[in-house]
């Protein structure tokens, strides 16, 4: 299945849910969102504070990002 296709077939399910659930969805994914970039630009923002910088919270900041990359990788911010 190719990318449009499965975009329109997720557009189709979604449309088909009830104006409650889509909601939901739709708020879920922009909150996590959210939280996963503030995650991300707080961890790297303790980094530049840390003695030494580049450790811990650092690797814990490229871990969020690689969340959001994920996340981006899925239809729904398309389509919500």
């Amino acid at each position: 299945m190719t990318t449009p296709q499965k975009t329109n077939g997720l557009r189709q399910i979604l449309s088909k849910l009830d104006a409650e659930k889509y909601q939901r969805i739709r708020q879920a994914y922009y909150q996590a969102m959210d939280g996963l970039y503030e995650l991300a630009e707080s961890l790297e923002a303790a980094d530049t504070k840390a003695k030494p910088t580049g450790g811990p919270l650092l690797e814990e900041h490229l871990i969020a990002v690689e969340a959001i990359e994920a996340i981006r990788k899925s239809n729904l911010g398309e389509i919500l």
